[in-house]
């Protein structure tokens, strides 16, 4: 062992250097690990390692320490999942379709209008339809269709008729009115008058009928009323038109003064009444009185 003073010092430098040799040799030793690593594929243990040796609080650690540092298997495990978690997209939920406008409706187009009927300059009409409005004793209201025979032009015509009676029918007519005369001349206190028989009932039938040919007391052919009767009687004459039934004749008779007087002659014994319904609807009505027959 060397004792003295300058041997130490020598023997201390010649470890120093010796010692920083060695360190010269170790570093230059790592330097060809690294080297040697590097040109190896990285894998995450060792890029873990690396990156730790920056983190804060690991500067203390030698370099020998920082590579032999060991990372547990279930850390590494995790850094891995955590590692592969960031590296994957989040999975986005597919986004659901978007709805189907209904399709627009179809526009139909508009009915064309008939067209509109040509019109004769003269139309040919023909009865088309008749329609009773309403019914009397001896007349009736009734509505008429006419349509042409080549267009499509309606008229329409409403009109009074008169019924469609039988013989009997109307002579049960005419003793109706004479039913009239006889409660009207008791009201006045006079006697009752029979029927004046078929010659008479025919008589008043003839002037009835002779009535729409010429209204009032003469004939057609300018003779007076009176020219069948001759001298045989006094007589009186009641004539109307237009009625539609018994009773309107015989009111219609009592509300003049003149054909009232007729009726109240207190001589009177025979009463006769035609009835004529002509084709046109009007009724006629021809009152024959006769006294002391």
């Amino acid at each position: 062992m060397p004792t003295n003073k300058n041997d130490i010092q020598k023997e201390t430098q010649e470890n120093k250097e010796e010692q920083k040799e060695n360190n010269s040799q170790s570093e230059q030793k790592n330097e060809t690990e690294l080297t040697s690593n590097s040109d190896e594929p990285s894998n995450s243990n060792q890029s873990t390692s690396t990156n730790n040796s920056e983190m804060p609080g690991m500067s203390d650690l030698d370099e020998d320490e920082i590579y032999n540092h060991h990372v547990p298997d279930d850390v590494s495990s995790s850094t891995n999942n955590n590692s592969s978690n960031t590296t994957n997209p989040p999975t986005t939920e597919p986004e659901a379709p978007a709805p189907t406008e209904a399709p627009a409706p179809t526009e139909t187009s508009a009915p064309t209008e008939a067209p509109a009927p040509t019109e004769c300059i003269e139309h040919e009409l023909e009865l088309a339809d008749t329609k009773i409005v309403e019914e009397r004793q001896l007349t009736k209201t009734v509505l008429d269709t006419y349509k042409c025979k080549h267009c499509d032009y309606k008229e329409r015509v409403q009109h009074d008729a008169v019924q469609k009676l039988s013989d009997a029918e109307i002579d049960a007519v005419e003793s109706e009115i004479i039913s009239y005369v006889n409660q009207f001349r008791a009201e006045n206190g006079l006697s009752q008058i029979s029927a004046g028989g078929v010659e008479w009932d025919s008589w008043a039938d003839t002037r009835a009928a002779e009535l729409p040919i010429a209204f009032g007391h003469m004939r057609p052919d300018g003779s007076a009323w009176t020219h069948a009767i001759g001298e045989k009687c006094t007589s009186a004459e009641n004539v109307a038109a237009g009625y539609d039934s018994a009773y309107g004749f015989f009111d219609g008779f009592k509300c003049s003064p003149q054909h009232r007087g007729s009726m109240l002659i207190e001589e009177l014994t025979n009463i006769s009444v035609g009835l004529y319904l002509d084709e046109n609807g009007t009724t006629y009505c021809a009152m024959v009185l006769i006294e002391n027959l």
